[in-house]
């Protein structure tokens, strides 16, 4: 009987713990997502007015332009990210013939890092 007990109470604790770390990982994600709605996205021409260091391109391929910015910040942020410049906005004219592949619209810029002692805050 005893042992029954223990078995519960060792599944009751396995419980707590599962949820624990469930709830730690989606406060971990929850974090995360706002971090990256934060990186800001620069036109082309238009830079920031704080000291920045490149880290590399980044693009995407969507038909909805809010899509395209939305997967550009996620991007950048993944490789540390601050702001995203030189960002340009492709968006064709002509529609896609029935069966044939992708034309959506596409963007792509160049994902930057802040240097400036703001940037650690």
């Amino acid at each position: 009987m005893k042992l029954k007990y223990l078995s519960i109470g060792a599944l009751v604790l396995i419980g707590c713990a599962t949820t624990e770390a469930q709830r730690a990982a989606r406060e971990q994600e929850r974090a995360r997502m706002e971090r990256c709605a934060r990186v800001e996205l620069y036109p082309s021409g238009v830079t920031p007015q704080r000291p920045f260091r490149v880290l590399g391109p980044v693009a995407a391929n969507d038909d909805n332009p809010a899509s395209r910015s939305r997967s550009l910040q996620e991007q950048a942020c993944r490789i540390g990210a601050d702001a995203v410049i030189d960002v340009v906005d492709e968006t064709p004219t002509v529609q896609p013939l029935a069966g044939s592949s992708f034309q959506g619209g596409s963007s792509g810029g160049t994902a930057v890092a802040y240097t400036d002692a703001a940037a650690h805050e």
